[in-house]
């Protein structure tokens, strides 16, 4: 199985004014499947303060949270009123600008993830200006997680899970605005043709890769973050457009059009 293949991320999308195709990731959790999704696009999501009292209304706002639109409540939450991020909108795309150093969202509620019985995506769309190690999104807590960074000009997921396993794949591919995909198959041994890693177009090659206790990947009372690996933020800026994990089954349909609805929501044709 190739990587191109394993992902799925063969369709093409036109973007018309950064509108998404007809395609609600919602569906993703019909069944109640572990994982969040998040649309800065939606300012009924956002709002100004970790307590959700005052909603974001205008560019320039700060954002305290961004509301879960999975169903599962696993708010993107910020209380510190120096470390919100800003919602920022050009009139046609939408997006959380973090500051390098001082801003960070990251989960209230916390999530386990097994993935040894279902499969596990995350993907990321979002934009990086420092070619020094940018965070763009982590499933993590303190010595285990999942991390999408970028660095150099590369861009790189990092697994480790709760036996202490690490797995590492990295994508050459210039800093820019990207839709970066990790996807882990029900039970995965972490070699080449199974954990896979894509950005855009662009296949990711492993760099690291220690020999796993157990095939799938476990982590226990964890969090979903942006810009940061634990609980202190990145020194470097980001720009956050969307993004997804969920731990369900997922065909090749569902990870096509999940690329092809946050591509579009950074203005991308994927």
């Amino acid at each position: 199985m190739s990587l191109g293949l394993g992902l799925g991320l063969t369709r093409q999308f036109k973007a018309s004014g950064g509108a998404p195709p007809a395609f609600d990731p919602t569906t993703l959790f019909a069944n109640g499947e572990t994982g969040a999704w998040y649309d800065p696009s939606d300012l009924s999501t956002l709002f100004q303060d970790s307590a959700m009292n005052t909603p974001v209304t205008a560019n320039g706002d700060p954002v305290g949270a961004i509301l879960d639109k999975s169903g599962n409540e696993l708010h993107l939450l910020q209380a510190t009123d120096t470390a919100r991020p800003t919602y920022k909108t050009d009139g046609i795309l939408h997006w959380l600008e973090f500051t390098g150093g001082s801003d960070l969202l990251r989960t209230g509620n916390i999530l386990s993830v097994d993935n040894t019985t279902d499969d596990l995506y995350m993907g990321v769309a979002s934009s990086a200006s420092s070619t020094a190690l940018v965070v763009h999104m982590t499933i993590g807590t303190s010595g285990e997680g999942i991390l999408i960074y970028s660095s150099g000009s590369t861009y790189n997921v990092s697994a480790t899970d709760n036996s202490g396993f690490n797995f590492e794949k990295s994508a050459s591919i210039a800093v820019d605005t990207h839709y970066a995909v990790f996807f882990s198959p029900a039970s995965a041994t972490p070699d080449a043709d199974e954990m896979a890693f894509r950005v855009d177009t662009t296949d990711g090659a492993t760099t690291n890769n220690d020999t796993p206790f157990s095939p799938g990947l476990i982590f226990v009372n964890t969090h979903i973050a942006l810009n940061t690996i634990s609980t202190s933020p990145n020194s470097q800026n980001v720009i956050f457009y969307g993004g997804i994990v969920v731990l369900r089954t997922m065909s090749a349909q569902n990870k096509g059009d999940c690329t092809t609805f946050f591509g579009a929501k950074a203005g991308l044709t994927l």
